[in-house]
């Protein structure tokens, strides 16, 4: 079997069980839109096995961080409310030091050069 090697973990390929590897973690996706949310928990449940919980607001993923037992948060950047850069901050708090990598579907207006202090590597 043909493996992937990122950042130091070695992850099986495309015809692989992804869920043997990934499905003890705890995923909250967190968007104001409804469609987005059920797309991205669509493909985390199915391809990965995770334990998957929905939120429309970032005051709510971060509550759900602080209880703990939350591996993974992916979030809308911009949403009403507490969002992009300052919720980041939060939820990288609230973990402890954890990791956070930023991707944006639309890069136009918004920078992720204020997060460099929200992770390590």
């Amino acid at each position: 079997m043909s493996r992937l090697i990122r950042s130091g973990i070695v992850l099986p390929n495309e015809n692989s069980d992804w869920g043997a590897l990934f499905s003890k973690y705890r995923v909250v996706v967190c968007d104001d839109e409804e469609s987005i949310c059920d797309l991205v928990m669509g493909v985390i449940e199915k391809r990965l096995k995770c334990d998957v919980t929905v939120v429309n607001t970032g005051e709510a993923a971060l509550a759900l961080v602080e209880e703990g037992g939350v591996h993974v948060v992916v979030t809308d950047m911009k949403m009403p409310g507490l969002h992009g850069v300052p919720l980041v901050e939060r939820l990288f708090a609230a973990a402890g030091g954890d990791t956070y990598h930023l991707y944006d579907g639309v890069s136009a207006g918004f920078s992720v050069c204020g997060c460099g202090s929200c992770g390590r590597g």
